[in-house]
């Protein structure tokens, strides 16, 4: 019988996050179950300028969702 049909792993770079990812996958394979890595991008600021550039918070989000896919595919 099966016990899990979905699982998620919330990840941080902060953290060695490797056992944990070890562990999920066993457990998915176990329970022929769904895998989900994720994790968190922090708020992003009302409005940010960089010199004479102004970036919309909606830019500065975009590219922290860039890099924290990046991160994660790798």
């Amino acid at each position: 019988m099966k016990r899990f049909a979905n699982i998620l792993l919330v990840v941080d770079e902060s953290t060695d996050y490797s056992a944990a990812l070890k562990r999920g996958a066993a457990l998915a394979r176990q329970n022929q179950a769904r895998l989900t890595v994720c994790t968190i991008v922090d708020t992003v600021p009302s409005e940010v300028r960089i010199g004479a550039i102004r970036i919309t918070p909606r830019q500065v989000l975009d590219v922290a969702i860039s890099r924290k896919r990046e991160w994660l595919e790798d």
